[in-house]
């Protein structure tokens, strides 16, 4: 456009130098060569049209500044964030602290409110303990007297039980009736030696012996867990 300006600006200097007389004056007073309507016109056109470029040009401009300023609030919000984060954090953590501390005084409160108020619907009675718990005066368990007749009983059985296992399974003889049987099968037969009367006396007095020592053990350790139940 500067350039379509200048060179009808150049084409109406020619015009002018060429054609001095044909300007037209007005009031006697000459103020220089002029154009007619028909030759202005594009000028006018093409300087008005300049004007509204640069003034859009402006507007565009002043427009970018905007998004620019815009661009940079938007930019120094987002690297504050982080920042907002942690003061958002520390106003949350101090919001819970207070809470669970407000929570901890209205229970307190409420709790002083109803024994203040069952101290004023029982005018001033106060509980009193009427039976006191009683401690035992002995361990209640084990039972030591019944673990001792207990083992005592099961020991016996066991030694019943054994000796009737080895009788039943041992190879010997010990009635005539199985003598006469073994002798009618036809096995070879083997007689061990017979006690005397002195040897059978003796064993006699060793059973005694045994039967009086087992009695007395068997009275004894009862009496001794019974004393030490008492004891302790």
């Amino acid at each position: 456009m500067k350039q379509q300006i200048a060179e009808l600006e150049a084409q109406r200097a020619r015009e002018s130098a060429s054609s001095p007389g044909e300007a037209a004056t007005t009031g006697g007073d000459a103020t220089g060569p002029t154009v007619s309507t028909g030759d202005a016109s594009p000028v006018i056109q093409l300087s008005g049209e300049l004007s509204a470029n640069e003034f859009q040009i402006k507007n565009e401009k002043a427009k970018i500044k905007r998004l620019e300023e815009q661009i940079e609030l938007y930019q120094s919000r987002l690297n504050s964030t982080p920042a907002r984060e942690q003061q958002a954090a520390a106003v949350t953590r101090d919001y819970e602290q207070s809470r669970t501390y407000y929570d901890a005084l209205l229970s307190k409160k409420l709790q002083s409110e109803m024994a203040t108020n069952l101290e004023k619907r029982r005018q001033g009675e106060q509980f009193r303990m009427i039976d006191p718990p009683s401690l035992p005066a002995r361990p209640y368990w084990p039972n030591r007297l019944a673990c001792s007749l207990g083992g005592l009983a099961i020991g016996l059985a066991i030694g019943l039980a054994i000796a009737m296992l080895l009788d039943l399974l041992s190879p010997r003889l010990t009635e005539e009736s199985e003598l006469a049987e073994f002798i009618g099968s036809g096995y070879t037969l083997v007689v061990p030696s017979f006690a005397t009367e002195q040897e059978l006396a003796r064993t006699h007095r060793q059973r005694v012996l045994e039967a009086v020592a087992a009695g007395l053990l068997a009275v004894i350790i009862p009496v001794v867990t019974l004393m030490g139940n008492y004891r302790h």
